[in-house]
């Protein structure tokens, strides 16, 4: 476990540290704060997912330019306010734990309360797992729980193949309970996330008086807290069939929706 913790991040920041040996985990903080700004980053996190095509091509050098790859695959821990406020495609490769605000009443101990110890033997241990079934996890191809689709598959396989391995079927049937149950709770919190968009989207026509609008006049109306961006004005409609089609006005070209469609 090689920690790199920030709570502002760069794109070239975020492969290039990607890139280092021995790889890191990248733990990213407040990432509601900026997410969305920095150019190429979501693509960067996307790619990581997996360790075929997790790559970036960027032209380095002065006077003799060279193409190099960056290798952007590894883990990481994101955390902001709320997964809605994450681009789709990526809280689509995550595994989303919702936390809640504890209660006043409710006591518990510091995690900087806690001793280091407890952490460096947790790290010791892991190493030693690694070093010792590295090569049995690696190969190892896990079975895919009913209740999976193939991206949630793809997000638990690590750890339901050391489940597996475990040789204890109490912990793999655990393993698969917990998969299927956080991967369900995403699910409904994402759909929840589309009906709250698709009811945002018709307060905005009612303020819009444009007959046959874009997305992106659209999502300029939507409240900046939810950071809803042309593209996820189209997502959410493409659910319900509703798709945009070229139109001249003004003499542009634009895609524009049927705002008679929209309301239907």
């Amino acid at each position: 476990f090689n920690a790199s913790a920030s709570a502002n991040m760069s794109a070239a920041a975020l492969y290039y540290v990607l890139d280092q040996k021995p790889k890191a985990t990248i733990l990213l903080d407040e990432v509601d704060q900026y997410l969305h700004d920095v150019p190429n980053f979501i693509g960067i996190l996307n790619a990581g997912h997996g360790r075929e095509l997790g790559f970036v091509d960027r032209i380095e050098g002065e006077k003799k330019r060279v193409a190099r790859k960056y290798d952007c695959f590894g883990f990481k821990a994101i955390s902001g306010i709320s997964s809605k406020n994450i681009s789709e495609t990526l809280a689509d490769r995550s595994i989303i734990i919702e936390l809640k605000r504890k209660n006043a009443r409710i006591q518990k101990k510091k995690l900087r309360d806690i001793s280091e110890s407890i952490f460096y033997e947790l790290q010791r241990k892991c190493t030693r797992l690694v070093q010792d079934f590295g090569e049995k996890i690696r190969s190892h191809h896990a079975e895919r729980p009913s209740g999976l689709n193939d991206r949630q598959f793809d997000n638990w396989s690590l750890m339901l193949a050391l489940a597996e391995l475990s040789g204890n079927s109490y912990w793999l049937g655990r393993a698969k309970e917990i998969a299927v149950a956080i991967s369900r709770q995403s699910e409904s919190f994402q759909k929840s996330y589309e009906h709250e968009r698709l009811v945002l989207i018709a307060a905005a026509l009612l303020i819009l008086k444009e007959p046959e609008p874009t997305a992106e006049e659209i999502s300029r109306l939507m409240p900046i807290s939810y950071r809803i961006t042309a593209r996820s004005v189209a997502d959410v409609l493409k659910v319900y069939g509703l798709r945009s089609k070229q139109k001249m006005r003004n003499g542009h070209n634009l895609r524009c929706y049927q705002r008679r469609e929209i309301e239907e």
